[in-house]
């Protein structure tokens, strides 16, 4: 059993996820491993989650990767814009399955796979809730963040640019661009041009 820990401060925190389940099971978690948390918010909406967020100081979000109604770039657009807006909160992807790109984008500071055993899972979550960074040395973010030249070739794609539009535009060698999407879709954990098209239109 793990016992409570005493922060240097009462931590405030946020979790965001269409499952109810899974959203009420990280609370009682989060509770059980130290009760001086303060859960403010489960919630299931972008939306919702947005005017908390503008209202209320949160020091960790916890948020669904693929269950939350955003998901590719899009998702990825969103966290960034969270960790632009507010700087100082720690996000957490909580999912069953891992997703590489989301390390590619350097918003994401930790993630909880709700997949391990209890104990693996109670253990990861009272490292998280210490705010002990960089504990995921599987996918450092900083090794596969894209680079500026590659989101803009990401973007192009996503809007229906052709490769070679894309070159004219950003006055690269059409080579350039090919490469850079290559290595985007490397970074992102990506398998194949097919991925990264159903990436960028989930």
């Amino acid at each position: 059993m793990i016992t409570a820990f005493s922060p240097g401060h009462n931590k405030t925190v946020a979790i965001m996820g269409a499952d109810n389940f899974a959203r009420g099971g990280l609370s009682n978690l989060i509770q059980e491993i130290s009760p001086r948390i303060h859960i403010r918010a489960s919630v299931r909406e972008q939306k919702v989650l947005d005017l908390f967020l503008s209202q209320t100081a949160v020091d960790i979000l916890f948020i669904s990767d693929n269950k939350s109604g955003i998901q590719g770039y899009d998702c990825i657009s969103y966290l960034q814009q969270l960790k632009e807006t507010y700087p100082g909160m720690t996000i957490c992807i909580y999912s069953a399955c891992s997703s590489l790109y989301f390390w590619a984008c350097g918003a994401v500071d930790d993630y909880l796979s709700t997949d391990e055993p209890i104990y693996s899972l109670k253990y990861r979550l009272k490292r998280i809730l210490e705010n002990r960074r960089g504990t995921l040395n599987r996918f450092p973010a900083q090794r596969m963040s894209l680079t500026h030249a590659e989101w803009k070739v990401l973007k192009g794609i996503k809007s229906g640019f052709s490769m070679h539009h894309i070159a004219h535009k950003e006055e690269i060698p059409y080579r350039r661009v090919s490469a850079l999407k290559t290595s985007a879709i490397r970074k992102l954990g990506l398998r194949n041009k097919t991925d990264l098209l159903v990436f960028l239109t989930s």
